[in-house]
């Protein structure tokens, strides 16, 4: 919801002043809505950088982050000013209430694959050991990931 970009762009800088670099930060995709359909097309880019962090205090980071960036409670794949999930945690395998990783959705949506590939297209997925293109080549999402025509910084 709202400036689209600007989240984007708050949220990476925001990533960067909590965990420094190097970080490496994927193009921006825009995509149709995923769960819930009547919204406004998403924009999704990945990132991949380094933590000395326990995944649950990053996944605590990580909601500050959407936190401070003003989200608010809302329902599931609905709209949003902000969504940070974390998809791979080195090759940790995590199941709980709080906290899964690999991210349960990983293989049932492009727009979470694409941004990968252009980051970490051989990096081995520790439950079904294929790399992300792998799982992106069997991923049957019918929704276009399309590169977002960007007016600001956010890709850069």
């Amino acid at each position: 919801m709202g400036d689209r970009e600007e989240y984007l762009r708050a949220a990476r800088e925001m990533l960067l002043n909590k965990f420094g670099g190097p970080q490496e930060f994927s193009p921006v995709y825009e995509t149709q809505p995923w769960g819930v359909k009547e919204q406004g097309f998403f924009l999704n880019q990945a990132v991949v950088g380094r933590t000395e962090l326990h995944p649950y205090k990053f996944l605590r980071c990580c909601k500050s982050i959407e936190y401070d960036l003003g989200r608010s409670k809302a329902k599931n794949w609905g709209p949003r000013e902000i969504d940070i999930d974390i998809i791979f945690f080195h090759s940790c395998i995590i199941g709980t209430s709080d906290l899964t990783i690999p991210h349960p959705y990983l293989k049932e949506r492009k727009f979470v694959l694409k941004p990968l590939i252009d980051l970490i297209p051989n990096f081995v997925d520790p439950i079904s050991e294929h790399t992300v293109y792998q799982i992106y080549e069997q991923c049957e999402d019918p929704l276009a990931v399309e590169l977002f025509k960007q007016t600001s910084d956010v890709g850069n």
